[in-house]
């Protein structure tokens, strides 16, 4: 019982730790590399909207389909996210391609001017953030993202 007791006295002086900035700063670059690793494997973006979505719920339409004319304002300049291009077609949520098959403009396309985030507009200076420092340092984006964190052992 002695020995239990010293144990649990050691056990409590130790805590709680010194929390160092060192500490701090290996944390950080740890969740960094756990959204970053996370979001590689599984995560693309609407073409029009911009949401995030499991590459396998994507749905694909190509560059030169007909369905698209209605996302090419007076400039005929195409107004899609270059980023979703993956062997020669947009990748879509299943809201936008809907919408789109309907013969419609997506509500949160950049032609009604809310997807604003179109990665062939992004400064050079920003191209490797992360995407916590990204969302840091954004002065509005309209559409959110909730990341759901699980440890190794689940």
């Amino acid at each position: 019982m002695i020995d239990d007791y010293n144990k649990r006295k050691m056990a409590t002086a130790r805590f709680p730790p010194k929390i160092t900035p060192q500490h701090v700063r290996a944390a950080m670059r740890r969740y960094e590399q756990v959204i970053q690793d996370t979001c590689a494997g599984v995560e693309t973006s609407c073409a029009s909207c911009g949401e995030f979505m499991a590459k396998a719920e994507s749905e694909l339409i190509p560059v030169d389909d007909d369905r698209l004319r209605l996302m090419k304002p007076p400039e005929d300049v195409v107004q899609l996210d270059n980023c979703s291009i993956i062997d020669g077609s947009y990748q879509f949520c299943k809201t936008c391609f809907n919408t789109l098959n309907g013969g419609r403009i997506p509500k949160f396309s950049a032609l009604n001017a809310v997807n604003v985030t179109l990665c062939q507009h992004y400064p050079t200076e920003l191209e490797d953030l992360t995407l916590v420092k990204e969302y840091a340092i954004a002065k509005s984006h309209p559409i959110s993202t909730i990341l759901k964190l699980k440890s190794n052992n689940i």
